[in-house]
């Protein structure tokens, strides 16, 4: 049985920015105190890790980007208060923090690609550029390896699997391909909504800068590096596939697409005015704006959010907002194809947060196109429900499983400690 390869995420085209960022993070670090108030935090086991899938480790990297702000905010102390104190501190979290969440941006992109062939049945093993041995058959033994070791990237291997005659055409020929990428827009957007409904942390900049980017700089690494065999690279392969739908969408629309989708984001504004400005603590909340009254409380709408996906069509934008009335919100998005075919999807939905009680209620609907993800969470428990149908622009991302028909559904569990 032929085993297809798809060229991953390298890392080593962000490690410029990276040293970057870093030595302007030294340098505001050490002027920085406590958070007032710090986010909700948690640790979770979901039912979705077991065969993983994009949302429950998409969680689970939340998870671990709050241990890693709750880590730093627990040692505020321990280099004391000299400036030289302060400074090896803030370059000991920053580089745990970059070499950490790199480990795990690698792995959750070629998730991505795993996710994709999963769907359709296939088998999938991972392994890392250059290497053919050893492999490895889930994402946790993959992430430890890759935190062990230093590397130019990732392959997710697919053998097997078949498309039913029924699913879009386009499926099995580029939606493999296009889920690493995808998938690292698509925790960006968690990053976003994490912000937004509970807060973040001031550590948090440079994983979703290099989540937003990793389609710029996976071009840039392209176009400047002998480190991929030409034509192999995601980008040039998904080049290749618009190509042949009679799509013009170059390497450089995709890079300017990706450049966009950041500068279009107010969370990134937002963290960074937070890192390089008003760095007077280390807890970060979202943009938003009063904008009338209802009720005697005020309505305040959340300032939008840009992320820029591939899809069977051609390059996508999706906008995203929200507007916040007490413990109740509202979020909605609007994605349309903007480059290639043609294609549009409407999300809304309403999430509702009783933050007053011992026992805290929360629940949450939303319809993204055909498309529904909803749960309750009762205190520590959490039961959902996602519907995907793989015929929309957000379900050839999500979807599990099509190899019965065109729609799937998961019913999951989470149990969560917070802290």
């Amino acid at each position: 049985m032929r085993v297809h390869k798809i060229k991953g995420w390298n890392p080593q085209g962000v490690k410029t920015t990276a040293w970057v960022l870093l030595l302007v993070w030294l340098g505001v670090g050490a002027a920085w105190g406590q958070a007032p108030q710090a986010p909700e935090k948690s640790i979770s086991l979901d039912s979705g890790m077991g065969q993983p899938n994009n949302r429950a480790v998409g969680h689970l990297g939340i998870e671990m980007l709050e241990s890693l702000g709750a880590l730093s905010d627990s040692t505020g102390n321990w280099a004391g208060d000299s400036y030289m104190g302060l400074l090896l501190k803030s370059y000991t979290e920053i580089y745990a923090t970059y070499y950490v969440t790199s480990r795990y941006a690698l792995v959750y992109h070629e998730m991505g690609h795993a996710s994709r062939c999963q769907a359709m049945g296939a088998s999938t093993y991972y392994t890392f550029l250059n290497e053919t041995t050893p492999r490895y058959n889930n994402v946790y033994s993959y992430f430890l390896a890759a935190m062990s070791k230093n590397y130019d990237g990732g392959l997710t291997w697919c053998s097997g699997g078949a498309v039913p005659a029924t699913a879009p055409a386009d499926f099995a020929a580029i939606v493999g391909v296009t889920g690493g990428m995808n998938n690292s827009m698509y925790f960006s957007e968690q990053i976003e909504d994490e912000i937004y409904f509970n807060g973040g942390h001031w550590l948090w900049l440079f994983p979703y800068l290099s989540e937003k980017m990793d389609a710029a700089n996976y071009v840039s690494v392209i176009q400047n590096s002998t480190v991929l065999a030409p034509g192999t690279g995601d980008p040039e392969v998904i080049q290749q596939f618009y190509a042949g739908k009679g799509y013009a969408i170059t390497l450089n629309d995709m890079k300017q697409a990706s450049l966009n989708s950041l500068a279009g984001s107010a969370t990134a504004w937002m963290l960074l005015y937070k890192t390089l400005i008003h760095n007077d603590d280390t807890a970060v909340r979202a943009f938003d704006l009063g904008v009338f009254d209802a009720g005697g409380q005020e309505v305040r709408w959340r300032l939008p959010d840009t992320e820029m996906y591939f899809t069977t069509r051609g390059l996508s934008y999706k906008v995203r907002s929200a507007f916040r009335w007490g413990d109740w919100y509202f979020p909605f998005a609007l994605e349309t194809v903007t480059k290639g075919g043609s294609g549009s999807e409407v999300s809304m939905g309403v999430v509702k947060k009783d933050k007053q009680s011992d026992a805290p209620l929360e629940y949450s609907v939303m319809l993204i196109g055909p498309n529904l993800e909803t749960y309750v969470r009762w205190d520590y428990l959490t039961l959902g429900l996602s519907h995907h149908h793989v015929a929309s622009l957000h379900g050839e991302r999500q979807i599990m499983d099509l190899t019965k028909r065109n729609t799937n559904q998961e019913f999951w569990l989470r149990v969560s400690y917070y802290y």
